[in-house]
């Protein structure tokens, strides 16, 4: 009987060994691909690190964007590409006048006119970043140097790091954005001619010159013009964050400069104004370094604010450009995508129509947290001011040093104020009010074209896609 236990266990015993091996496999197979993930992802921060501009210039050429190019086939390529993006353009010139001409359908008439009027604007777009080049360009290489420090070397390599990713993030985003449409376009769907098509009367000259025409128009038209729609604000918007991140680190500096010579005079700062006031040496040594420590606080600052100015007219005309964009088309693209079949193709021009929408909330809030930043520093220098040993020997200097940080304060507390081309302030509460113009819009084209009662035909569309 024994034997016979033993016969029938053996198997049993080579069957579990087996799955365990096969188990220890394929864990050390997963443990080696997390290997190579992390140090792809970690080799690639480090790539990112020392260029954190590299994704935005792809991005930049993909929208017909570049500084400089060289080689033949590269001109080549570069004047096809935009070439490719004219005659898309002008295709669409074409579809708005036929469809105005005819007046058949108010459905696509209005999706022509909301995507000429995008296109146009993409091209303004491309302009204005063409013409501050320059500025932009000191800008990036102010952003690039990294050369300021605020005293705390951990803290200096957080903010940076989350600038990266934040600026990594963004192009990968969009990036992914550009995917997902193309393929949301390329998917078979009744809506694809009527939002991508080519005006009808190209099909009498025969089959396959309008499927040439075609072929040349709707397969690329997310890559071109999404890539346009968003690269020149994604380069503004990633400068001025970048120029943000060393006003962070302005600020820490402005905090530590009275915690850092406390420090260095005596080890416990709690004893610091005893030995103020017992050595003339430590009140001469202490008012000198805290004139150069300022100094070089203030010259700093005072290049951050000269950055800032050359930012602010592009960076004005652009949100300028994206609010009345949004502003027009949103309203206009939900209306469409309401009269019509909810498709794919749906989805694709919802998205890229919402994405331009939070675009305009995310400049809003990149300005209101540069407020942010300066109460920051402001708070600082104030606390600075309270925190100042007075001697006699030293009053005058005492005096101009108060003096100096209260006018830094306020200048910090007034900051560089951005408006939309002097028409209101960039705020989150103008985001608010341009959903209420949507809104409005949407209702206006609702009474207007369909002459029903908004509401009602609002709780239809819902309950059709509940």
């Amino acid at each position: 009987m024994n034997d016979s236990y033993n016969v029938e266990r053996e198997p049993s015993i080579d069957s579990l060994s087996r799955i365990q091996y096969e188990f220890e496999c394929s864990c050390s197979r997963s443990t080696m691909v997390a290997k190579f993930v992390h140090w792809a992802r970690k080799l690639l921060n480090k790539f990112l690190e020392k260029d954190v501009f590299w994704m935005l210039d792809c991005l930049l050429v993909l929208g017909g964007n570049c500084r400089r190019i060289e080689g033949v086939w590269k001109i080549s390529f570069w004047y096809l590409y935009h070439l490719l993006a004219v005659y898309q353009y002008c295709i669409q010139v074409l579809t708005v006048v036929t469809n105005l001409s005819r007046w058949e359908d108010q459905t696509s008439t209005i999706w022509s006119m909301m995507s000429l009027l995008t296109m146009t604007l993409c091209y303004v777009k491309q302009f204005l970043l063409w013409y501050y080049r320059e500025s932009i360009h000191k800008l990036r290489t102010f952003i690039v140097e990294r050369q300021f420090c605020s005293g705390d070397s951990s803290y200096d390599s957080t903010v940076r790091s989350g600038f990266y990713r934040n600026a990594q993030n963004l192009v990968t985003g969009i990036f992914g954005l550009i995917l997902l449409d193309q393929i949301m376009i390329a998917a078979p769907s009744p809506l694809r001619k009527r939002y991508f098509g080519i005006p009808s009367w190209f099909y009498s000259y025969g089959e396959a010159t309008a499927l040439v025409v075609e072929l040349a128009f709707y397969p690329t038209f997310i890559i071109v013009w999404v890539s346009k729609l968003f690269c020149s604000s994604a380069t503004v918007a990633i400068v001025l964050n970048g120029l943000r991140t060393e006003l962070q680190i302005l600020a820490q500096y402005y905090g530590h400069i009275m915690k850092g010579l406390q420090l260095e005079v005596c080890s416990d700062p709690s004893k610091f104004h005893r030995h103020f006031r017992k050595s003339p040496q430590t009140r001469s040594w202490f008012w000198s370094q805290l004139r150069l420590r300022t100094g070089v606080g203030v010259q700093h600052h005072v290049h951050i604010l000269e950055y800032l100015h050359l930012l602010q007219p592009v960076f004005e005309k652009i949100f300028f450009l994206i609010y009345y964009q949004a502003l027009i088309v949103a309203g206009a693209v939900f209306y469409v995508t309401m009269r019509d079949e909810f498709t794919v193709c749906s989805v694709a021009v919802l998205m890229c129509m919402s994405i331009s929408v939070l675009e305009c909330y995310w400049w809003c809030h990149l300005v209101d947290s540069f407020q942010d930043v300066n109460n920051t520093l402001s708070h600082h220098l104030t606390n600075q001011c309270s925190q100042l040993p007075h001697s006699a020997d030293h009053h005058s200097e005492y005096v101009q040093m108060r003096t100096t940080c209260m006018i830094i304060a306020e200048r910090a507390h007034r900051g560089v104020e951005f408006s939309c081309v002097g028409m209101f302030t960039i705020s989150t509460a103008a985001f608010a009010n341009l959903l209420n113009v949507c809104y409005s819009v949407l209702m206006f084209l609702i009474n207007v074209c369909d002459k029903v009662d908004p509401v009602k035909q609002f709780q239809l569309w819902m309950g059709s896609k509940m």
